[in-house]
């Protein structure tokens, strides 16, 4: 890889990413150098005075040049003209610096407040220091104080944690260390405290940041979404386009802690159980059009000449054997429906529902009897599958029970006893949990984009965003297809991998 030679200077580390990638996050390395450079420079008392080290173009005014002084006195507009313009000639100062009894050390705080766009500097900032100290350590607030370990991109890219530290944190790992550096936002301090708010944004996000040091401050424009997007992710070079399998549309069909999605053909369903990590292929006898765990087993509807039957994986439910309804009376095309995501179906003695669209109400099918549509427009489970689904009619979001949100005036979300929640225009919810403090935030999609909104802030779930999104109705969890056609399922509160859906399976 050969970069550009304004990036010589951290080729060691760039060489780990593809040079796309390493391009692009040039300017900000660039940017913040510059920056870190001229805020040590004006603050450089961490020592004793030692002489004068060279000539430089700032300073007070006693320490400009002999020399200029005699320009003053014999060419007084040029002089007045090389002060405006920053031209004059200044003694640069030189300082002993003071023993250090350890190796220099960043500590990171990797809390949810610096999620996003801060990570992006905090990357860009272990970079630039590692080049000016190259035994350089680096911890995170989390941890048991000291516990130093070598600066790496993956271990920081790695570090992400639930709570939020305190003033306090910070001085335990402080007392360990002589020589720190602190990544953070401005509720922590340290005399040597790089923080990082953002200060711009477009309908997709954060666009730039504010940083600050010794005093200084200044706005770092960031990289591409969809290269800061990998970087966070850790996707430093981009994996094979070769496929050998599929996965598509992933589903969370109810309260079991299963995910669901489309295998390769229109009569394959892909199973991944969650905690156990176990992946499963089932081949159903005709067109899949809808899916969902029950209990112990799976129901599905298929389509097989013309008819919509249940086909039931393992042990078998005399309720839905004669279950058989032409797909005319439906109003589908089971072709169309095959094509995109599994339609929702739930099951209450012996009785299923299901939608084929979300601008339709839910339709009834049970044996003997001719299908109807309910005037129900929403369904959730309850608290256990056998339990009976939560249903509405009106548009709602529903959570882990009790929890539910009710839809006014089509962005604002009103909730008993919290305060309402409005979402950006052309949002797509995604699904209603507890956050922080208990509070009720909703999981939302912007383009590609998954953010959280609660009634006191937004954050963008950067490692969950890029790609289609689910929500799970009662757990904390995402699952996100991949461009390398993985699913990848997470915790929306701590952003932890829990589970992969593979296409090779």
């Amino acid at each position: 890889m050969t970069l550009p030679d304004a990036l010589r200077p951290w080729a060691a580390t760039l060489s780990t990413m593809d040079l796309d990638l390493a391009t692009a996050l040039g300017p900000l390395l660039k940017d913040l150098d510059e920056f870190i450079n001229a805020a040590t420079t004006t603050h450089p008392h961490r020592g004793e005075p030692d002489g004068f080290g060279g000539i430089g173009l700032k300073g007070e005014p006693e320490r400009i040049l002999v020399s200029e002084w005699a320009l003053a006195e014999h060419f007084p507009h040029e002089f007045l003209r090389r002060a405006a313009t920053g031209e004059l000639l200044h003694t640069t100062p030189e300082f002993t610096e003071p023993h250090r009894k350890g190796q220099a050390a960043v500590l990171v705080d990797a809390g949810p407040d610096q999620l996003g766009a801060a990570r992006l500097v905090q990357l860009a900032a272990l970079i630039v220091l590692q080049r000016r100290e190259p035994e350089l350590l680096l911890g995170v607030l989390g941890d048991e104080p000291g516990t130093w370990h070598p600066a790496d991109l993956k271990r920081l890219l790695d570090a992400r944690r639930a709570t939020r530290p305190d003033q306090n944190d910070v001085k335990r790992w402080a007392d360990t260390v002589d020589d720190l550096w602190l990544l953070s936002g401005p509720r922590l301090t340290s005399p040597r405290s790089l923080t990082t708010i953002e200060s711009a944004w477009d309908d997709q996000g954060a666009t730039a940041v504010r940083v600050e040091l010794n005093g200084l401050t200044t706005e770092l424009t960031l990289p591409a979404r969809r290269h800061g997007i990998r970087l966070l992710r850790g996707n430093l070079r981009k994996p094979p386009k070769k496929r050998t399998g599929a996965v598509r549309f992933p589903s969370f069909p109810g309260a079991e802690k299963v995910l669901l999605a489309r295998g390769g053909t229109d009569r394959e369903l892909v199973v991944l159980r969650v905690y156990s990590g176990v992946q499963k292929v089932h081949r159903v006898p005709g067109r899949l059009l809808a899916a969902a765990q029950v209990d112990k087993r799976i129901v599905t509807l298929v389509e097989q000449d013309g008819v919509v039957r249940a086909h039931v994986i393992g042990n078998q439910l005399k309720s839905l054997s004669r279950l058989g309804v032409p797909a005319d009376l439906l109003g589908i095309d089971p072709e169309q429906v095959a094509a995109t995501g599994l339609a929702p179906l739930h099951l209450h003695d012996g009785t299923v529902v299901c939608r084929w669209n979300e601008k339709w109400n839910w339709w009834v099918l049970e044996a003997g009897e001719r299908p109807y549509l309910s005037e129900v427009a929403v369904v959730a489970p309850g608290n256990h599958p056998a339990d009976e689904p939560r249903t509405s009619e009106t548009p709602v979001l529903f959570g882990p029970p009790p929890l539910l949100a009710r839809s006014e005036k089509g962005n604002r979300w009103r909730f008993d006893g919290h305060p309402d929640i409005v979402l950006p225009n052309g949002a797509r919810p995604l699904g209603l949990h507890l956050f922080e403090d208990n509070r009720p935030g909703i999981v939302f999609q912007e383009g590609l984009i998954v953010r959280v909104r609660t009634a006191v802030h937004t954050r963008t779930l950067t490692a969950w965003s890029g790609g289609p999104a689910v929500v799970h109705p009662t757990q904390p969890w995402i699952a996100v297809q991949r461009d390398d056609g993985r699913i990848d399922v997470g915790h929306l509160g701590t952003g932890e991998r829990i589970a992969t859906m593979r296409g090779d399976a």
